[in-house]
């Protein structure tokens, strides 16, 4: 976005944060993982103000 001499550009995702705990490295068992949404995906989750994507089959 341009105003005057100034320009500023800003970017957003679906996910904030990850984290996976797992034994002996990457290649161990999983023990867990985090997923953190960004604050407006959740709003539109508990607003419910989210398509929904079903395959044909399962409609």
């Amino acid at each position: 976005m341009r105003s005057g001499a100034e320009e500023q550009s800003d970017s957003f995702g679906l996910i904030n944060a990850t984290s996976t705990r797992r034994t002996h490295g990457l290649e161990g068992r999983l023990l867990s993982c985090e997923i953190q949404l960004s604050d407006w995906v959740f709003n539109a989750i508990q607003s419910n103000e989210v398509l929904r994507r079903c395959p044909p089959d399962r409609q």
